[in-house]
């Protein structure tokens, strides 16, 4: 199992008995936002250091573009998991979990 499976079995879990929200997902990743943000901010301040705005802008633009891709999946997962969280096969999701060992 690789890490994104982990890790969506991971959500699963944590989701199971709680409302998806847009809020409350953006607190259970937050760490890789913060990644998100931090090395846009680098590479920003690095372009406009080195005089380079256009390159500046341009980095922006990606880096606001990832982050509303992200705000957009966020707002799907939370509008479709009343139905996935009923559909789920929560003994198999446990067992998947438990050989894998991963902790909620």
């Amino acid at each position: 199992m690789n890490r994104a499976q982990k890790r969506q079995l991971q959500a699963y879990l944590h989701f199971r008995d709680k409302r998806m929200t847009v809020f409350a997902l953006i607190r259970f990743n937050w760490r890789v936002l913060l990644l998100v943000v931090m090395a846009g901010l680098s590479t920003v301040a690095f372009m406009l250091y080195c005089g380079d705005v256009l390159s500046a802008e341009l980095f922006a633009a990606v880096y606001i573009g990832v982050l509303l891709r992200d705000l957009g999946q966020f707002i799907r997962w939370s509008r479709t998991w009343v139905m996935s969280r009923e559909l789920m096969d929560w003994p198999k999701v446990e067992r998947i979990a438990s050989e894998n060992r991963i902790l909620v």
